[in-house]
């Protein structure tokens, strides 16, 4: 696993101290974590990574919430660098990390300002 991080100039102690999980595992190859752990791995080198732009597709997907806030602070991190476009259903999590949210709906793209605007594209309920 550590060999991935430097193969992406990624800092490996950072990533363990954000993750104590991983404290253990530098020497664990990427096929042997759970599938949870490899995602959250991938996440991190992905956003982390020397790019300008960053595209995730649901990164949210199978991670634990308290994961998703760590992330979500990686991110923020980030946004200073480079540019993230992110995908996603949980729109929660979209609005909580982005400066602006669009909703692809019949084919349209449509501004998000707030979940009124969900509301009245029938992305979501009352």
């Amino acid at each position: 696993m550590k060999r991935v991080f430097r193969d992406f100039a990624v800092d490996f102690e950072r990533f363990t101290e954000l993750f104590p999980v991983f404290q253990l595992r530098e020497n664990t190859k990427i096929g042997h974590l759970s599938g949870g752990m490899h995602r959250l791995a991938e996440l991190y080198v992905i956003i982390k990574s020397d790019t300008k732009f960053v595209l995730l597709d649901e990164p949210f997907t199978h991670i634990s919430p308290v994961q998703i806030e760590t992330i979500q602070s990686v991110i923020g991190e980030e946004r200073p660098r480079k540019g993230f476009l992110i995908t996603d259903h949980l729109f929660k999590r979209i609005q909580e990390s982005c400066n602006r949210v669009y909703l692809l709906s019949n084919g349209k793209t449509h501004t998000v300002e707030n979940d009124g605007d969900l509301k009245k594209l029938g992305y979501i309920m009352s």
